[in-house]
């Protein structure tokens, strides 16, 4: 039989190790034997077939050159001569496995087919992890081709592709931990808990946990922290550099005052979601008071004030200081917990210097002084005399807050032609709670001038005023009109009563004890206790 021509061989994709031989037909030949040989051993059969094409699926071996044999047969005679070819079965090799598109999603990878044999199907096994963590998630995708796009990936994650060609039940790794990382984004998450420590009346600490993880989505690289005085809705912002820069310090703060502390984190320029806390600054010393205003009898002031201007804290109390403004001696010192106060038993007459500051828990602000001067005892105006009888008169006069009692001076001016020019003179004094009084024992011949003062006691020490003009007798009455023995005709009783204090913008009633003196006409006159 002649020599089969034309001998190939290629390998197949359905084995690492698979080869198919082919050849031409040889005329009158009724089969063909196939041999194999590598290096150092003798030809070994592979098997025997009428076609004109083998497939050689078992005792081959990847790296190892082969040299394949073929003869003819024809029905009753030897076999041919043999036709030979030799194949070395190299591993399959890719070597332009990459990338060609990343995104912040998705990885789009690219490579040729295997010089040596090309596979039935490619399967991709990835394992990804985000940077900052360091689990990963593994998947495997099967019967791709290229280009394939890997898709579902978190934003910064680092990935892990292995390339595997199937061939039947055999695969090849073309390509081992391949890296690529998927793009940033903006974060998507806050950063963790604002703390506040060192906190001041004018500055605090401000620190705060890094973002999760899962919702960086790129490396950290700086905060913009936004600090707001909710009071004068006054903003300012920091932009702080540097992922692991979490901590600041907030000065020029205002006492006593809610602040909103907001941290926004960014990756380059990609802004994340905020988050915020509320803090309030601690107290300090308060301001000064403002706008003292006074009232003045003459023997008490009366202080109002309105609150600081800047509290910097919960108004406690207001302390107030007083003295003569001649005196090189300590001050009285009271307080009180509202906003005006009435300073008692002060000399007629008199300059003070007054202050008044306010204390908040952490202490005492600024004093405000202010020199005040208590009015001169007032001459009263409401002074008259009336004629009962030849001896006695009733002396009228208007009420005088606070006064401690009333002297009524009477002296003669004239005397009778029959007797030696007399003068005679005199007092009466009168409680500081009544409005008039009898003067008896008068000389019916002469003529008399009455004047009267008012006094107040302060400390055990009168005060009197001046008196007013001498005034002569306003008219006679019958005395039978009225009854000046009759005691009776007076009625002391006490009741209760309301004194309104004027002041420049509202009026304080104070509830106080009265006592009232009641004449025989059911004229009434009621002064404070």
């Amino acid at each position: 039989s002649d020599t089969p021509t034309g001998l190939t061989a290629t390998r197949l994709s359905t084995g690492l190790a698979h080869v198919r031989l082919s050849w031409s037909t040889v005329s009158g030949a009724t089969g063909y034997e196939v041999f194999s040989k590598f290096p150092g051993i003798n030809p070994v059969s592979a098997g025997t077939t009428a076609s004109t094409t083998i497939n050689i699926t078992s005792g081959l071996f990847q790296g190892i050159t082969y040299t394949f044999y073929v003869v003819s047969y024809e029905s009753a005679s030897l076999p041919s001569g043999n036709a030979s070819v030799m194949l070395t079965i190299s591993d399959p090799v890719v070597s332009d496995f990459m990338t060609t598109l990343i995104t912040s999603a998705a990885i789009t990878l690219t490579w040729s087919p295997p010089t040596a044999v090309v596979p039935i199907s490619y399967n991709i096994v990835r394992d990804c992890r985000r940077v900052c963590e360091s689990s990963t998630t593994g998947s495997s995708e099967t019967s791709v081709s290229s280009p394939h796009t890997s898709t579902g990936i978190p934003p910064y994650s680092q990935c892990a592709f292995d390339l595997i060609g199937v061939y039947g039940t055999e695969i090849a790794f073309f390509k081992t931990n391949y890296l690529a990382t998927t793009l940033s984004t903006a974060p998507t998450a806050p950063v963790g808990d604002i703390i506040f420590s060192s906190v001041e009346s004018v500055s605090m600490t401000v620190s705060w946990d890094e973002v999760p993880c899962n919702g960086r989505n790129g490396p950290i690289t700086g905060y913009y922290l936004t600090y707001t005085n909710i009071t004068s809705n006054t903003s300012y912002t920091v932009n702080i550099t540097g992922g692991d820069n979490r901590m600041y310090n907030l000065t020029g703060l205002i006492p006593y005052t809610n602040y909103t502390v907001s941290i926004i984190p960014y990756n380059y320029n990609m802004n994340g979601p905020a988050r915020q806390e509320i803090q309030l600054t601690a107290e300090s010393i308060p301001g000064a008071i403002s706008d003292l205003r006074d009232s003045r009898p003459p023997i008490e002031i009366f202080i109002v004030w309105n609150h600081p201007t800047v509290p910097n804290g919960i108004i406690t109390v207001y302390e107030i200081k007083y003295r003569e403004s001649t005196s090189t001696g300590p001050y009285h010192i009271t307080n009180t917990t509202n906003t005006y106060y009435s300073i008692l038993g002060l000399i007629p007459n008199t300059s003070y210097t007054i202050g008044v500051r306010a204390y908040t828990s952490i202490g005492p602000g600024e004093w405000t002084n202010r020199e005040y001067t208590t009015i001169e005892i007032p001459v009263n105006q409401n002074f008259s005399i009336t004629k009962l009888n030849s001896t006695a008169v009733m002396a009228v006069w208007g009420f005088v807050s606070g006064a401690s009692h009333y002297t009524v001076y009477y002296e003669s001016t004239s005397s009778s032609s029959r007797k030696k020019r007399q003068v005679e003179t005199g007092m009466r004094v009168f409680p500081g709670d009544t409005t008039g009084g009898l003067i008896g024992g008068l000389d019916p011949n002469l003529n008399y001038l009455f004047s009267i003062s008012t006094s107040f006691n302060v400390k055990c020490i009168n005060y009197e005023g001046k008196r007013t003009q001498p005034i002569s007798l306003s008219k006679s009455l019958d005395t039978g009109h009225i009854s000046i023995t009759q005691r009776s005709c007076y009625r002391y009783f006490t009741s209760h009563c309301y004194r309104n204090i004027n002041n420049v913008d509202f009026i304080i009633s104070v509830f106080i004890i009265c006592s009232c003196l009641c004449y025989c006409d059911n004229y009434c006159y009621c002064i404070r206790k």
